[in-house]
């Protein structure tokens, strides 16, 4: 599912771990394939981010992130920008 997306995959997780850094927690993240009942092709992604923090913390996380992928849909050829907009899901876990 990554092998011809390696180039956007290694930009986002880049920019989970800086928006991460910033927050003042370490991410444990975790890519899988996407749940069969929401890809029916089967080529989506879930990156999982793990995270020390409460409930504000995790929101507020995945908000900056999700506003900064919005940002960089831009500047992507329409392969990446349509695999980032269609095949990614990004999803931020309390760590146990």
């Amino acid at each position: 599912r990554l092998s011809s997306h390696t180039a956007v995959t290694d930009i986002v997780l880049s920019l989970i771990k800086e928006e991460s850094q910033r927050a003042g927690v370490l991410p444990k993240i975790t890519i899988g394939p996407s749940w069969s009942h929401e890809y029916e092709d089967l080529t989506g992604v879930v990156i999982d981010v793990e995270i020390k923090g409460d409930t504000e913390k995790r929101f507020s996380l995945w908000e900056t992130i999700s506003s900064k992928l919005d940002a960089l849909v831009d500047s992507l050829d329409a392969k990446n920008r349509s695999f980032l907009t269609n095949n990614i899901s990004i999803v931020v876990n309390q760590a146990e």
